[in-house]
């Protein structure tokens, strides 16, 4: 799973991207990659960021639209549209349901 810390500053957010390794007692340990793109575990206070896990589904739309933001994903359950906000932009025509299940 992908998971997304924010943490306001005094000038802008902080912003880490990650995979879980752990999440447990108020700690999350993440595999995150440097500047040179070299992999490295920590483990950050959930208390100190706003945390957001991706589901498979929003990481797969973010694929899509070549690793864009996405949350607030809505499934439309009469015609099986997905719409989503991505990177900020509300009610994304995102495509089909079928288009990110796999048979």
């Amino acid at each position: 799973m992908t998971a997304t810390l924010t943490k306001p500053l005094k000038r802008g957010v902080k912003t880490i991207v990650g995979q879980v390794i752990s999440r447990g007692l108020g700690v999350i340990t993440l595999t995150v990659l440097d500047t040179k793109g070299g992999k490295s575990i920590k483990r950050f206070k959930e208390s100190d960021y706003a945390v957001h896990i991706m589901t498979s589904l929003e990481q797969k739309i973010s694929k899509v639209f070549n690793g864009a933001g996405v949350t607030d994903v809505i499934i439309d359950d009469e015609f099986n549209c997905v719409t989503a906000t991505v990177d900020g932009r509300t009610n994304t025509d995102c495509g089909w349901l079928e288009d990110y299940t796999v048979l």
